[in-house]
Protein backbone atom coordinates (compact mmCIF):
# COMPACT_ATOMS: atom_id res chain seq x y z
CA UNK A 1 0.00 0.00 0.00
CA UNK A 2 1.66 3.46 -1.17
CA UNK A 3 0.70 6.77 0.58
CA UNK A 4 -0.01 9.35 -1.86
CA UNK A 5 0.86 13.04 -1.22
CA UNK A 6 -2.48 14.55 -0.23
CA UNK A 7 -3.42 11.53 2.12
CA UNK A 8 0.05 12.71 3.76
CA UNK A 9 -1.62 16.22 3.56
CA UNK A 10 -4.73 15.37 5.14
CA UNK A 11 -2.78 13.27 8.28
CA UNK A 12 -0.49 16.19 8.66
CA UNK A 13 -3.76 18.78 9.44
CA UNK A 14 -5.85 16.12 11.41
CA UNK A 15 -2.63 16.09 13.22
CA UNK A 16 -2.43 19.51 13.56
CA UNK A 17 -5.69 19.99 14.98
CA UNK A 18 -5.03 17.00 17.20
CA UNK A 19 -1.45 17.11 18.81
CA UNK A 20 -1.43 21.40 18.36
CA UNK A 21 1.33 23.23 16.33
CA UNK A 22 3.77 23.34 19.34
CA UNK A 23 3.95 19.82 20.08
CA UNK A 24 3.60 18.64 16.60
CA UNK A 25 7.49 18.68 15.30
CA UNK A 26 8.65 16.69 18.31
CA UNK A 27 6.18 14.19 17.44
CA UNK A 28 7.20 14.11 13.79
CA UNK A 29 10.53 14.04 15.06
CA UNK A 30 9.87 10.74 16.93
CA UNK A 31 7.93 9.20 14.42
CA UNK A 32 10.51 9.61 11.94
CA UNK A 33 13.00 8.09 14.17
CA UNK A 34 10.49 5.20 14.83
CA UNK A 35 10.46 4.48 11.06
CA UNK A 36 14.34 4.22 10.68
CA UNK A 37 14.39 1.67 13.45
CA UNK A 38 11.76 -0.53 11.86
CA UNK A 39 13.33 0.08 8.49
CA UNK A 40 16.82 -0.82 9.48
CA UNK A 41 15.19 -3.92 11.66
CA UNK A 42 12.76 -5.67 8.60
CA UNK A 43 16.36 -4.92 6.63
CA UNK A 44 18.67 -6.76 8.76
CA UNK A 45 16.00 -9.77 9.16
CA UNK A 46 15.69 -9.94 5.66
CA UNK A 47 19.44 -9.95 5.39
CA UNK A 48 19.78 -12.99 8.39
CA UNK A 49 16.74 -14.51 6.37
CA UNK A 50 18.57 -14.63 3.55
CA UNK A 51 21.86 -15.70 4.63
CA UNK A 52 20.27 -18.26 7.12
CA UNK A 53 17.24 -19.94 5.25
CA UNK A 54 17.27 -19.18 1.13
CA UNK A 55 21.18 -19.17 0.52
CA UNK A 56 21.39 -23.00 2.01
CA UNK A 57 18.51 -24.17 0.54
CA UNK A 58 19.45 -22.68 -3.47
CA UNK A 59 22.72 -24.63 -2.69
CA UNK A 60 21.06 -27.65 -1.95
CA UNK A 61 18.80 -27.80 -4.61
CA UNK A 62 21.91 -26.95 -6.81
CA UNK A 63 22.37 -30.41 -7.04
CA UNK A 64 18.60 -31.90 -7.77
CA UNK A 65 17.99 -29.35 -10.48
CA UNK A 66 21.38 -30.81 -12.68
CA UNK A 67 20.16 -33.81 -11.68
CA UNK A 68 16.56 -33.40 -13.11
CA UNK A 69 18.21 -31.55 -16.28
CA UNK A 70 19.73 -34.65 -16.78
CA UNK A 71 16.75 -36.24 -16.45
CA UNK A 72 14.52 -34.59 -18.64
CA UNK A 73 17.17 -34.49 -21.46
CA UNK A 74 17.20 -38.21 -21.09
CA UNK A 75 13.49 -38.24 -20.83
CA UNK A 76 12.98 -36.35 -24.56
CA UNK A 77 15.55 -38.17 -26.33
CA UNK A 78 13.68 -41.31 -24.94
CA UNK A 79 10.61 -39.51 -26.05
CA UNK A 80 11.75 -38.95 -29.63
CA UNK A 81 12.73 -42.37 -29.95
CA UNK A 82 9.54 -43.77 -28.54
CA UNK A 83 7.77 -41.55 -31.12
CA UNK A 84 9.91 -42.48 -34.16
CA UNK A 85 9.74 -45.94 -33.38
CA UNK A 86 5.84 -45.63 -33.05
CA UNK A 87 5.86 -43.28 -36.42
CA UNK A 88 8.55 -44.63 -38.73
CA UNK A 89 7.40 -42.28 -41.82
CA UNK A 90 7.72 -39.48 -39.67
CA UNK A 91 11.25 -40.30 -39.12
CA UNK A 92 12.49 -41.26 -41.91
CA UNK A 93 10.99 -38.50 -43.84
CA UNK A 94 12.89 -36.02 -40.92
CA UNK A 95 15.92 -38.05 -42.24
CA UNK A 96 15.33 -36.83 -45.35
CA UNK A 97 14.62 -33.79 -44.57
CA UNK A 98 18.26 -33.24 -42.90
CA UNK A 99 19.76 -35.68 -45.65
CA UNK A 100 18.26 -32.71 -48.44
CA UNK A 101 19.42 -29.85 -46.35
CA UNK A 102 22.70 -31.28 -46.12
CA UNK A 103 23.11 -32.06 -49.76
CA UNK A 104 21.85 -28.38 -50.70
CA UNK A 105 24.17 -27.01 -48.25
CA UNK A 106 27.10 -24.96 -50.24
CA UNK A 107 30.30 -23.40 -48.71
CA UNK A 108 30.95 -19.76 -50.37
CA UNK A 109 34.21 -19.95 -52.57
CA UNK A 110 34.73 -16.03 -51.27
CA UNK A 111 34.35 -15.94 -47.14
CA UNK A 112 33.82 -19.52 -46.79
CA UNK A 113 30.29 -19.50 -45.19
CA UNK A 114 28.45 -22.72 -45.27
CA UNK A 115 24.63 -21.65 -47.08
CA UNK A 116 21.71 -23.21 -48.35
CA UNK A 117 20.85 -20.44 -50.65
CA UNK A 118 21.73 -19.20 -53.58
CA UNK A 119 23.25 -16.42 -52.67
CA UNK A 120 25.65 -15.98 -49.60
CA UNK A 121 24.21 -14.62 -46.35
CA UNK A 122 27.38 -13.29 -45.43
CA UNK A 123 28.77 -11.92 -48.80
CA UNK A 124 26.03 -12.14 -51.23
CA UNK A 125 27.97 -14.31 -53.74
CA UNK A 126 25.87 -16.31 -56.03
CA UNK A 127 26.50 -19.98 -55.63
CA UNK A 128 28.63 -21.65 -58.19
CA UNK A 129 27.10 -23.73 -60.39
CA UNK A 130 27.68 -27.73 -60.05
CA UNK A 131 30.04 -29.61 -62.42
CA UNK A 132 28.36 -31.72 -64.58
CA UNK A 133 30.95 -33.85 -66.28
CA UNK A 134 32.03 -36.41 -64.17
CA UNK A 135 35.58 -37.68 -64.22
CA UNK A 136 35.43 -40.11 -67.15
CA UNK A 137 33.45 -37.85 -69.29
CA UNK A 138 36.24 -34.87 -68.81
CA UNK A 139 39.09 -37.27 -69.63
CA UNK A 140 37.25 -38.39 -72.68
CA UNK A 141 36.29 -34.95 -74.28
CA UNK A 142 39.96 -34.02 -73.09
CA UNK A 143 41.04 -37.12 -75.07
CA UNK A 144 39.29 -35.85 -78.20
CA UNK A 145 40.21 -32.82 -78.30
CA UNK A 146 43.51 -33.87 -78.49
CA UNK A 147 43.13 -36.36 -81.34
CA UNK A 148 41.68 -33.80 -83.04
CA UNK A 149 44.31 -31.24 -82.63
CA UNK A 150 46.55 -34.19 -83.55
CA UNK A 151 44.69 -35.20 -86.92
CA UNK A 152 44.83 -31.00 -87.82
CA UNK A 153 48.26 -30.87 -87.23
CA UNK A 154 48.75 -34.06 -89.63
CA UNK A 155 46.38 -32.66 -92.24
CA UNK A 156 48.57 -29.25 -91.81
CA UNK A 157 51.91 -31.23 -92.34
CA UNK A 158 50.45 -33.02 -95.36
CA UNK A 159 50.01 -29.35 -97.21
CA UNK A 160 53.22 -28.26 -96.20
CA UNK A 161 54.57 -31.48 -97.57
CA UNK A 162 52.30 -31.08 -100.96
CA UNK A 163 53.05 -27.19 -101.21
CA UNK A 164 56.95 -27.77 -100.72
CA UNK A 165 56.75 -30.72 -103.87
CA UNK A 166 54.78 -28.92 -105.95
CA UNK A 167 52.13 -30.79 -106.10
Amino acid sequence: MKIGFWEIVVVLIVALFVIGPDKLPSYMKQLGKGAASLRKATAEMSDELQEDVVKPLNEAAKPLMDAANTINDATDQVNKTIHDVQHPSQAVKRAAKQQEKKKNTWICPVCGAENDRNFCSSCGARKPEPVKETVEEAQSSVTAAVQETEKTAETSDIKETEEKTGA
